[in-house]
């Protein structure tokens, strides 16, 4: 037997909305506070560690500023090394949060589509116009919200 309709579904709302999507993106944001806290305190150790080198300029020999200042500048360097390696971190782990999440829902829908016989699922997003009746987000928020509420990262 072969379905005639085509469904979608809004995989964002779906993300957003579903108790694991909700729980996923506290981790994501919880992972993203302490990478800010992280990278904002090593650069308000290192404004600390420049003020303190102007504020000694006139203090200690220009040879010594000069290596202090060569020293802060290889500071400032490893800093943004840090800075760009945590960024990259975030996203990569973002990226691997919301894989583990998708392959927690295309099983879901797989089940869903074959039980209901639809013969094809689109993307909410990729649709121009498509009456609510044809909109099955809210049906497998349900169905995941009840096998499933957390995802062990």
């Amino acid at each position: 037997m072969i379905a005639s309709d085509f469904f979608f579904i809004d995989m964002e709302r779906l993300i957003n909305q579903s108790e694991a999507g909700i729980n996923i993106n506290k981790k994501i944001k919880q992972l993203q506070e302490f990478k800010t806290i992280k990278i904002k305190k090593n650069q308000d150790n290192l404004k600390k560690k420049e003020s303190d080198l102007i504020n000694q300029k006139n203090i200690i020999s220009p040879e010594l500023f000069d290596k202090n200042l060569l020293a802060h500048k290889k500071e400032i360097n490893e800093f943004r090394k840090m800075r760009d390696m945590e960024r990259k971190d975030f996203e990569n782990k973002k990226i691997e949060y919301t894989s583990k999440l998708l392959n927690v829902i295309n099983p879901i829908l797989k089940d869903y589509v074959k039980s209901k016989n639809i013969s094809i699922l689109l993307e909410k997003k990729n649709i121009i116009l498509g009456a609510n009746e044809f909109d099955i987000t809210n049906e497998i928020i349900k169905i995941l919200n009840i096998k499933i509420n957390d995802i062990k990262l």
